[in-house]
């Protein structure tokens, strides 16, 4: 498991959350449950979208999931993202599909990644 990629990176988050005060990471937990429930739905959801050729969509949901990753500080999980975002609206629908394959192959280690992160706030 790599930091940003399926274990955040609290460099990345240092600047919003204070991981001293309780408020601030009990937010950063909810957050990361609310992410767990919508995100990984969200990377099936593409994978779907990837195998139906419906470049569009999949343009849509790794913009959508660009954004969440990185406010949960998976800044390398985020890039994957801008890839499969930037290579779909070109219509390289090979390199979207490497993009998504990547991204659907570590759901299982970035799911632990969170949980264990989750673990020692």
């Amino acid at each position: 498991m790599t930091t940003g990629l399926t274990i955040p990176d609290p460099e990345a988050l240092e600047d919003i959350f204070d991981f001293e005060d309780p408020e601030d990471c009990q937010m950063l937990k909810e957050l990361y449950e609310h992410f767990l429930e919508e995100g990984i739905t969200q990377v099936r959801r593409l994978s779907a979208r990837m195998e139906l050729g419906q470049l569009q969509e999949v343009d849509e949901i790794a913009h959508s999931l660009k954004s969440s990753f990185g406010n949960v500080g998976l800044g390398a999980s985020s890039e994957i993202c801008n890839g499969i975002m930037v290579n779909a609206r070109a219509g390289h629908a090979s390199a979207a599909r490497e993009g998504v394959l990547e991204l659907s192959s570590i759901l299982d280690d970035m799911e632990t990644g969170i949980r264990n992160f989750m673990r020692g706030l």
